[in-house]
């Protein structure tokens, strides 16, 4: 293959129409909504508002906006408080399943159909897009001016934040299956569909291959199935889970594996850590509360659906949805007692985001929510 990288190459933007909009009632224009207030949910929905396809990608908060994307092919800044739409945009094949990366005035988005892009965060403008050869449904990281991002071709890229330049590139031969994840002092995680979690120190000088390809140095962990369950850092250890029903927890510098927590089906939500617990739902239904140290399951709540997105904690509640379109707010130092429930009939397929009182995501109607909680401090 030569010095040729493995996609296309950079294209620079703006090229694309980018629509400033007022959150109207008007057919074909997105929609804010004030949802009723069940008394005994201890929740009230502060806004909502409409896109034109599932939103399955959690939420971006940022100071007073929140980013937003559907996969209708379009990515929304509101503004966090009313849900007023400040932008949108409408680039063509912008179909975002996966989380998005904001660092220097740019949003960067991966996209199902073979893109990777950056956004304008101040009016959504494109600034460049990368094509790829294969869909990308991993949310990217930056780090030290370069964006990385993985997709389903198994292949990591890194790219030039300013440009979108491709600067090299690491071929694996699985694909990757689960958000990456980089910590403060720059170890990269990235987790595969053959088990395989691949920890790679982005400090160390880049070595390049006689074919262009880098070869990173790189330590691993392995599990007993793919890893689905997206990574997240707690210090010196990384937390995720796997599709062999095991959250586990490995050092960063060493990957030498620190602990497991095992359950009952495939963890593929992205843990919440407190301090030495971790908060974390499966496949079966169930939210779980585990001693990292111990591996030992502290108290486990049955829902009605499969539960893969990220817990949330606020001020001493637990906030939590399932895949029956719930979301829960339990008590985390009770066993896990239900305090509050909002049913939406529609699943919460992306994680949840909050910060104070209030929590951001989107479902599968299409809709993004604001919720408000008014549950005492646990």
């Amino acid at each position: 293959m030569g010095d040729q990288p493995p996609d296309g190459p950079a294209r620079g933007g703006p090229r694309w129409p980018v629509v400033a909009a007022m959150a109207v009632a008007v057919a074909g224009v997105a929609v804010v909504v004030v949802a009723a207030w069940p008394r005994d949910s201890g929740m009230r929905v502060r806004w909502a508002v409409s896109t034109f396809g599932p939103v399955v990608a959690p939420p971006l908060l940022a100071g007073d906006r929140l980013f937003a994307a559907s996969t209708d092919g379009t990515v929304r800044c509101l503004d966090r408080d009313s849900g007023q739409e400040l932008w949108v945009s409408t680039a063509p094949r912008l179909a975002v399943r996966c989380g998005m990366a904001l660092a220097g005035g740019t949003l960067y988005c991966c996209s199902d159909a073979n893109l990777v892009v950056a956004l304008s965060a101040s009016d959504g403008s494109v600034r460049w897009e990368h094509e790829t050869r294969g869909p990308m449904q991993s949310a990217p990281v930056v780090y030290d001016g370069r964006v990385y991002a993985a997709g389903d071709d198994g292949i990591l890229r890194v790219l030039s934040a300013h440009t979108g330049v491709l600067e090299r590139y690491y071929r694996r031969p699985s694909y990757v299956a689960a958000d990456l994840a980089v910590s403060s002092n720059g170890v990269l995680a990235m987790g595969c569909g053959d088990g395989f979690l691949h920890l790679i120190d982005l400090t160390q000088p880049a070595v390049r291959a006689l074919n262009g390809e880098w070869r990173p140095e790189e330590k691993r962990a392995e599990a007993q199935a793919a890893i689905h369950g997206d990574p997240v850092v707690d210090g010196s250890r990384l937390l995720f889970g796997s599709d062999d029903g095991r959250l586990h927890c490995v050092d960063l510098r060493t990957a030498q594996v620190l602990g497991d927590v095992v359950v009952a089906d495939a963890v593929r939500s992205r843990p919440c850590v407190d301090e030495q617990t971790a908060y974390f739902g499966a496949n079966d239904g169930c939210l779980y509360a585990a001693d990292i140290t111990t591996g030992y399951v502290l108290w486990r709540r049955r829902c009605g659906g499969a539960v893969r997105s990220q817990p949330v904690l606020l001020r001493g509640v637990l906030y939590f949805a399932s895949d029956d379109g719930s979301l829960w707010a339990v008590a985390p130092r009770d066993q896990g007692r239900v305090l509050g429930r909002l049913r939406f009939g529609s699943a919460i397929s992306g994680g949840l985001v909050g910060e104070g009182d209030r929590l951001y995501f989107g479902c599968d109607d299409g809709a993004v929510r604001c919720v408000e909680s008014y549950l005492p401090r646990s």
